[in-house]
């Protein structure tokens, strides 16, 4: 079926904060680590940070140790004190819009003013404000709240910052007419706002709404009764056995949105169930097609074909009429280093991609199986070519199966401070971009003989090209990576200083293919890495602003680099 992706959903800023310091803390310590009370409201998020050894922490001890980060509801200060004097470290992961909230009523307390709260009496964050308010505040959850209050004259009003905009208005508006002269602070969060925005605009188009979150977070609830307010079917769904199959196969057009508690990695799961599902009169052909599509990218066929066209444009760039043998032996080498890492490595991709972890894991033997002859065929063909093109294909294979282990000599473990070469910060994409780029240019150029030059400009251009389609793939599964503690370019600096980078790469990409033609070291081919610049500052732009639950679209867009670039550098040297 049709599905259409909220534009805002998932993680807000403030929940985002807080699992990141908890990630940290569980890294770096002092343990044991401890969340005072649950840090979001999602079961699923709560236990995964369960199996990196952070408890909840329900009630403070006389005496503790170790780390307690703060949820982003925020506490009452005496609470925050207690942990502070118990002997804990802590870190405060309020959420800054909460703690705005908090300082308005502080400072107005102090002033003699009465604080009124609309929001939810028992929420987390309304505690952690009311304790703020020196004893002056007063929580208003409906209109029956209001018939209780008396005699308010010097007052303020805020909101939990997850309140409904509508309730709000309509709740402090009728507070001010029974008292006027108070004062009104709109403190919903923008993220609130837009979300619910973006609810009732998807109403519009969708004849039913999904709303992925946790069952008791007060917001992913709020959004499910806006959807409903605004005449739209909605359902809430916190894993996949909550979908009601039966029931939206009757739609053609569904949307999907998610609390601000909700992982990506939970709104990928649900919207690839969410894809399956046959809609109300699709066309089997293009749900048969859309399922091909996902099943070359889930068993790495895409990343095969990607560094087969890789060495594709490597030939062509050097001059030389493209291999099919050459090509097959640098698809064959991505496909067996991928397949073989991505066994290694399912904790992650259970976490960014649990159906593809789950096909992996069904098929274990069958990948390991291909794998062993798929390796053996492209040593034949690079041996068969000559010593030094297998010798060094037989190295980079060993390179690669090693990536993963405990692996790097003592004196190197020393030097470096790391145990293995995958807990490098950034480097995995690093050290997949030369295997890539020495594949598709210099085993072939062994056997083609072309000038140096020639090679190392070949090498680069498709090192980077290699290395920005990876450090793209690693942004779609920073949450994931940062679960398990991998330290990728996007979890050791964030999303955001990554794209940086990557638009200053491509700006380096896109002068070397029109400096290398000009100067005469590689033919007019070569500048294809131009369009393909140009593809990936596109590419960058949609990433700047993606929605969640898009992973999937994005990989298949991310793959297309390769292949676009091959394809325009051999429609130059067939034209030239």
């Amino acid at each position: 079926m049709k599905v259409v992706l909220a534009k805002k959903a998932g993680f807000c800023m403030g929940v985002r904060r807080a699992m990141q310091l908890a990630l940290k803390a569980a890294r770096t310590g002092p343990h044991p680590v401890f969340t005072y009370g649950p840090l979001i409201h999602n079961p699923q998020a709560l236990d995964l940070l369960k199996s990196l050894g952070v408890e909840i922490l329900k009630d403070i001890p006389e005496k503790g140790e170790g780390t307690v980060i703060i949820r982003a509801h925020g506490v009452p200060p005496e609470e925050k004190s207690r942990l502070i004097n118990a002997g804990f470290k802590v870190i405060d992961g309020t959420c800054p819009r909460v703690i705005k909230v908090q300082k308005i009523v502080q400072r107005h307390a102090e002033d003699g003013y009465r604080i009124i709260i609309i929001g939810d009496k028992d929420h987390a964050e309304v505690i952690g404000i009311l304790g703020h308010c020196r004893g002056k505040g007063i929580v208003v959850s409906d209109l029956r709240d209001i018939r209780e209050l008396k005699d308010l004259q010097k007052y303020i009003i805020v909101s939990q910052t997850t309140q409904e905009e509508e309730t709000f208005e309509f709740l402090s508006q009728e507070i001010v007419e029974l008292f006027p002269g108070g004062q009104v602070f709109n403190t919903i969060c923008n993220a609130t706002h837009n979300r619910q925005a973006e609810v009732r605009r998807l109403a519009a188009e969708a004849e039913a709404i999904v709303v992925v979150g946790g069952k008791n977070s007060a917001n992913t609830n709020r959004l499910a009764m806006v959807a409903r307010e605004a005449g739209c079917q909605a359902y809430l769904v916190e894993t996949e056995s909550d979908i009601p199959r039966e029931e939206l196969s009757q739609f053609r057009r569904v949307g999907v949105t998610a609390g601000a508690s909700t992982p990506n990695w939970m709104i990928n799961r649900i919207v690839r169930i969410l894809e399956d599902i046959r809609g109300k009169g699709e066309p089997f052909f293009f749900r048969w097609l859309r399922r091909a599509i996902r099943m070359a990218v889930e068993i790495n066929l895409a990343v095969a074909l990607s560094a087969a066209l890789l060495g594709v444009f490597a030939q062509t760039a050097l001059g030389q009429d493209p291999s099919l043998t050459w090509a097959f032996v640098a698809g064959g080498y991505a496909w067996v280093m991928h397949t073989i890492n991505r066994l290694f490595d399912l904790e992650s991709l259970k976490l960014n991609d649990p159906l593809r972890a789950a096909f992996f894991e069904r098929h274990r033997l069958c990948f390991y199986l291909v794998a062993a002859l798929v390796t053996g065929a492209i040593l034949s063909l690079a041996f068969r070519a000559g010593s030094l093109p297998g010798g060094l294909l037989l190295t980079l294979l060993l390179l690669g199966s090693l990536y993963g282990f405990q692996a790097l000599p003592p004196p190197l473990k020393h030097l470096l401070g790391y145990r293995a070469l995958k807990e490098v910060p950034g480097g995995k994409m690093f050290f997949v971009a030369l295997a890539w780029a020495a594949t598709a240019a210099v085993v072939p150029g062994l056997t083609l003989g072309p000038r140096p030059s020639a090679l190392a400009g070949v090498f680069v251009l498709a090192a980077l090209l290699a290395y920005l389609r990876g450090i793209l793939l690693e942004v779609l599964e920073v949450q994931g990576d940062g679960f398990v503690g991998k330290e990728t370019l996007p979890v050791f600096l964030g999303e955001e200083k990554t794209l940086t980078i990557a638009r200053w790469i491509t700006g380096v990409l896109m002068v070397l293919g029109l400096i290398l033609p000009a100067m005469g070291i590689l033919p007019p081919s070569a500048l294809a890495v131009f369009a393909g610049g140009i593809y990936l500052l596109f590419l960058i732009r949609v990433f700047a602003q993606r929605n969640p639950g898009q992973s999937f679209r994005l990989e298949i867009l991310v793959e297309g680099l390769i292949p676009l670039t091959s394809a325009i550098s051999l429609a130059i040297a067939l034209y030239l």
